[in-house]
């Protein structure tokens, strides 16, 4: 993906781009078109931080 190509592999959108969409910082981020072609390519991996609310959980900030 364009943007995101780094000797080796991949960089994170967050750590590439440093938006809120990309690095998920609200509690409505959703999926991306990078998080989008990453789960096509890997349907079984997490692509974006919310990606299957069943197996996920969050720790409140105090903890």
């Amino acid at each position: 993906m364009p943007g995101l190509q780094a000797p080796g592999g991949c960089n994170n959108p967050c750590m590439v781009f440093k938006t809120d969409e990309y690095c998920c910082n609200s509690r409505s981020c959703g999926p991306t078109d990078y998080s989008k072609y990453f789960k096509g390519l890997c349907p079984d991996a997490y692509s974006y931080p919310k990606d299957d609310a069943t197996s996920t959980f969050t720790c409140p900030r105090w903890v």
